[in-house]
């Protein structure tokens, strides 16, 4: 029953929630990540609107934690190299929670949709989990880039 919801209102979601990603930056930039979606004049908002249509289709269909991982991977990448604290780098996750209770809300009256929603917003939660790890590691990857880089610097002024 939610399934079909969800499918109905599919496009509306990951409108709403890539959105509400772009908003957690600065507006000038979340003006032009929204604006333009070329994968060249605009990789990163492009590559986050496609990595939200994946995960939200996937959340309505299978919910195939592989694939989610893959699609959180490709965000988190760029959140990585950004100024974001960690819990702002996965709370984008957190707000597709409240984009779907908004585009369900005339249904919520519903006890077996009700159920089935806080079921899924148990599996969104699992995700803002894994996406902190995964945000971490890629953080660390990060840093050791950065470190090489200074002990390269380091070594050829030396020499």
């Amino acid at each position: 029953m939610l399934t079909e919801l969800l499918k109905a209102k599919r496009s509306s979601i990951i409108k709403n929630w890539t959105t509400r990603i772009f908003d957690t930056y600065a507006s000038e930039t979340s003006s032009f990540l929204s604006k333009d979606k070329d994968r060249f004049s605009n990789p990163v908002g492009f590559t986050i609107s496609a990595a939200a249509e994946e995960i939200v289709n996937e959340i309505i269909s299978n919910r195939d934690l592989t694939s989610i991982k893959i699609q959180l991977i490709d965000i988190l990448k760029i959140r990585a190299v950004q100024e974001f604290s960690p819990s702002e780098a996965v709370g984008f996750i957190c707000r597709l929670k409240n984009v779907i209770q908004v585009e369900l809300a005339d249904d919520l009256n519903n006890e077996a949709i009700l159920s089935e929603l806080m079921e899924l917003f148990s599996f969104i939660d699992q995700l803002a989990l894994i996406a902190f790890d995964i945000y971490m590691e890629l953080k660390e990857t990060v840093h050791r880039i950065r470190l090489n880089e200074l002990r390269n610097k380091s070594i050829s002024v030396v020499q």
